[in-house]
């Protein structure tokens, strides 16, 4: 479930695929990375930002957003459009799923030493991409 203040990366693809590739310079043993920017917005934010450029996002308890997601797969013609979610849905249920925190401190590394640096990209950026894929129909209800 969502937490508030989970980061999120803002990789914009130019600077990613500039990373990538200065990556894939790299000798072959050492080649297992975690690319992302570390210039991260809280995940509260983005949601305030999605608010902000009329994509609405509600907040709800637990069981209603499983009521939700049952009455959604119920329905033949949106079932095809959650049938990605039901690979995660239910799997922590008992606690065997433990997160996994993990690290681009390496990566990091290893980008400053060929020259890339992530850019901060800021709300504007991200309002940005969020209205074009509004735009684009992206949020359109199912």
């Amino acid at each position: 479930y969502l937490r508030l203040d989970e980061p999120v990366p803002t990789d914009p693809i130019d600077s990613g695929v500039a990373a990538f590739l200065a990556l894939a310079k790299t000798p072959e043993k050492c080649r297992i990375f975690h690319a992302t920017n570390y210039d991260t917005i809280p995940m509260g934010s983005v949601i305030r930002m999605m608010n902000e450029v009329g994509v609405k996002v509600e907040f709800v308890e637990d069981g209603h957003y499983d009521a939700a997601l049952d009455a959604a797969l119920a329905d033949p013609g949106k079932a095809g459009a959650f049938q990605p979610l039901l690979a995660y849905r239910g799997m922590a249920g008992d606690g065997s799923l433990v997160p996994s925190d993990f690290s681009n401190a390496y990566t990091t590394q290893v980008l400053a030493r060929l020259g890339h640096f992530w850019k901060a990209v800021g709300e504007d950026y991200v309002k940005r991409f969020v209205a074009v894929l509004r735009d684009l129909g992206f949020f359109e209800p199912i």
